[in-house]
């Protein structure tokens, strides 16, 4: 298995596995997320790239990781890694494909000068917190989020 960056030939493949994990996103959306990641590395005003992981030319999972100005539990002062999404496909959950992803994230983030790495899981995602955490992540924090439009 070979773990690398993403490519623009990439996207087909990245397509269908974002729309199994995004379902609610339309295909311009995911299209219009990729190109702005793979293509002009950036996610906002920071840096972002996407790792792959192959395998006999099938696409296993992904990971997008990009940084944050602040993550809940770590330094304030400084922008952090931050894993933005982490997707494998469910026959290799349990494999170490995931971790392997994991583990570049966190190489580009230490190769882009920061020294902490964060994370998001939706609270009923029991198997990815329990992912994260055979990774060395702590939970921080529980909470709740709200909104109102103005």
């Amino acid at each position: 298995m070979d773990i690398r960056l993403a490519g623009p030939d990439d996207i087909p493949a990245l397509l269908e596995l974002r729309q199994r994990m995004y379902s609610d996103e339309t295909i311009d959306e995911h299209l219009l997320h990729l190109h702005r990641e793979i293509n002009n590395h950036r996610m906002g005003d920071y840096p972002a790239d996407v790792f792959i992981a192959v395998e006999e030319g099938r696409m296993l999972g992904f990971i997008e990781v990009g940084f944050r100005s602040r993550a809940e539990g770590c330094d304030p002062n400084e922008s952090v890694g931050f894993i933005e999404t982490w997707y494998v496909v469910p026959e290799r959950q349990g494999n170490g494909v995931g971790h392997k992803l994991v583990s570049a994230a966190e190489n580009w983030a230490r190769a882009h000068g920061r020294r902490e790495m964060a994370s998001i899981v939706w609270q009923h995602a029991e198997r990815s917190q329990r992912a994260h955490e055979a990774m060395g992540y702590s939970m921080v924090d529980r909470f709740v989020n709200y909104r109102k439009a103005l």
